[in-house]
């Protein structure tokens, strides 16, 4: 099936520049909700205005309070690269699943570096809720693998025999996790967060380790339950650089026929229930209606 076209503007022509974040205005999704808990597949689409003198990382914000005071971030772009970042580029994010329900979104694009803030960690979250751990607590020759900043882990022979919930099931896995990172249970899933901060902080879906009972898809971790990953990121400054941008209901962004414009940024929401036909229209530079 063809990807479908866009249907709402999110962002209107962001300026983001070296050292500050700029953040579009906040969509009310009406209640709240599980934004990415549908059947066809929601995605975030980026059309660069322009050359950008940085890397840039946009992440999708969710929150209950219109003042923004309890935000969280949804999910995340890999940090993407000044070479790909020109006129008429674009970039799809989808938008996951979470075991969340809020009622604002918005998106903030961050550039690389910056004067101030705290860098933080790469983490990935389970896919889906355990809510029942008996399936985990029968292995007893459990193994995984999963690369943490550069290096590959690779656990045989864990026993969760003796566990009676996921905080302690999580407590064996940090031991298994040879000091690179740390695994906690948090709102009923698994979430693995590397022990360093920054870009360089990085972290992998999580596979079979070779040998005994295959425990990534028992925590969700693994690629067929749609974790979500957020890389790490360097410090960057909490003031807004381009500012709160309304769309213009006169004069929209056009994706197809864009301003040329530095450092900036336009933003739509695309649905397709095929993830495949998504690939090859973004790696083939074409897109169908």
């Amino acid at each position: 099936m063809a990807v479908v076209d866009s249907f709402d503007v999110f962002a209107d022509k962001q300026i983001v520049n070296d050292t500050c974040y700029a953040a579009c205005q906040a969509k009310d999704l009406g209640a709240p909700m599980d934004w990415g808990q549908t059947v066809i597949q929601k995605y975030i689409e980026l059309v660069f205005h322009g050359a950008f003198t940085h890397p840039l990382t946009v992440q999708v914000i969710g929150c209950n309070n219109s003042n923004g005071s309890d935000q969280f971030v949804v999910c995340s772009t890999p940090e993407i690269p000044i070479a790909e970042l020109v006129k008429g580029a674009k970039k799809f994010l989808q938008i996951p699943p979470i075991g969340k329900k809020y009622r604002f979104v918005t998106l903030k694009f961050l550039p690389t570096g910056g004067s101030s803030g705290s860098a933080t960690a790469a983490k990935i979250t389970g896919g889906q809720d355990v809510t029942d751990v008996s399936a985990l607590k029968a292995v007893s020759d459990g193994s995984f693998k999963i690369t943490v900043d550069g290096s590959e882990i690779t656990a045989t022979g864990i026993d969760l025999s003796g566990q009676s919930d996921g905080s302690g099931i999580a407590t064996v896995l940090t031991g298994k996790m040879n000091s690179k990172a740390t695994v906690t249970f948090a709102d009923n899933r698994f979430v693995v967060t590397s022990k360093t901060t920054g870009k360089t902080s990085t972290i992998s879906v999580m596979s079979g380790g070779g040998s005994g009972t295959d425990i990534s898809g028992l925590l969700y971790l693994n690629e067929g339950s749609v974790p979500t990953i957020i890389q790490g990121q360097d410090a960057i400054s909490v003031s807004e650089g381009g500012g709160l941008c309304p769309v213009d209901p006169v004069d929209p962004p056009n994706k197809d026929n864009i301003e040329e414009i530095p450092n900036c940024l336009s933003a739509f929401i695309t649905l397709t229930p095929d993830y495949n036909t998504l690939y090859k229209a973004v790696n083939s530079d074409k897109e169908t209606a």
